[in-house]
């Protein structure tokens, strides 16, 4: 199976799954983008946004189940801001140093 991800920077993007040595047959899925870690997440085809994740209350966007157990605020735009203002080197998954 091959996977190709559109608009994966962006908030809202999907997901084409095919086969390249098989049928033409193709699926798409949605995704959304948790806008603290950068991780995807596949949203379920009749899911709910609460499956995969909840709204940030403080700035008000996507985020996935480990940054809601976090419960911090801590976009990753900043994040990367301020590795570049510091020179510190950039931890994409924010763990203990």
């Amino acid at each position: 199976m091959v996977y190709v991800v559109k608009n994966a920077l962006k908030p809202y993007g999907e997901l084409i799954e095919f086969d390249p040595g098989g049928d033409r047959n193709s699926h798409t899925r949605k995704t959304m983008c948790c806008q603290h870690c950068g991780r995807q997440q596949i949203l379920p085809a009749d899911g709910e946004l609460a499956d995969v994740g909840d709204l940030c209350r403080h700035c008000m966007q996507f985020i996935c189940p480990r940054c809601v157990k976090l419960g911090t605020c801590f976009p990753l735009e900043h994040y990367l801001d301020e590795c570049e203002r510091t020179g510190k080197l950039l931890n994409p998954y924010r763990l203990p140093e």
